[in-house]
Formats: structure tokens, sequence, C-alpha cells
């Protein structure tokens, strides 16, 4: 887990954000204080947050590469930050990032705290 600490943050926050949107009411309770759970967004109640898109088609590019994967030498480990790093790139240099369009920003959640919580939505039943 130390090894791949960063694609495990990720995979805590995707975890984390399908648990809290089940519950609506607390997820808007959290959004509304501000609190940064609420800002996790997630399918099908608003779009995820575009750090959390980015973990999403590097987890998906991270899988498929283990599942198409031929050779012993290759590892859980290098494949998993491989894939994470091919989808990090910084503002000026788009071109960095490979075989996708999506990009993943590490301290997304942190930089996101700045901007207004997401808008709620009251479901009538």
């Amino acid at each position: 887990m130390t090894q791949t600490a960063a694609a495990t943050k990720e995979a805590v926050r995707r975890l984390l954000a399908c648990t809290v949107s089940s519950s609506l009411a607390m997820y808007s309770a959290l959004a509304y204080v501000g609190h940064p759970v609420g800002h996790l967004t997630t399918p099908p109640m608003a779009l995820p947050a575009i750090g959390m898109e980015g973990a999403m088609s590097a987890f998906v590019h991270a899988g498929l590469r283990l599942m198409n994967c031929q050779t012993p030498e290759a590892s859980y480990i290098g494949i998993v930050n491989d894939s994470f790093e091919q989808h990090v790139c910084d503002n000026d240099d788009l071109a960095s990032v490979q075989q996708t369009a999506v990009v993943w920003d590490p301290p997304w959640l942190g930089m996101c705290l700045a901007m207004p919580p997401p808008p709620i939505y009251a479901c009538n039943f």
C-alpha cells in the first residue's frame, strides 16, 4: 500500500464517495458546511470532480494493463504507478499526458476546497 500510496488514496476517496452518495441527506449536509467529503461528487447525483475523473481513468488503464499483462516481470506496483503517472501533467504541457485526455491532479481535493460546495439536487418522490 505504501508503494502505491497515491492510487490507494484515490481508491479510498472513491469508496468514500460511493458510500456517502447513498445517503443524500448526509452528503448534502457535508457539502453545505464545506466539509471535504461534500466535494466527493459521484454519478448519478452529480458528475465526478475533475480529479476523481482522472483517477477513475487511471484505474481503468491500470486494470486493462494488468489484465493483458503477459510478462512475469511486470508488477502490480509498477503498472499502477505508471498508469497514474501517465495521467499527470502540468497545465503548461498537456501533451505530456499519454493515452488519455483525462488528467489526474494529485492534490485535486485540497484545491477544490476554495470553491463553493457542489449544487445539491433534491429528489421528489
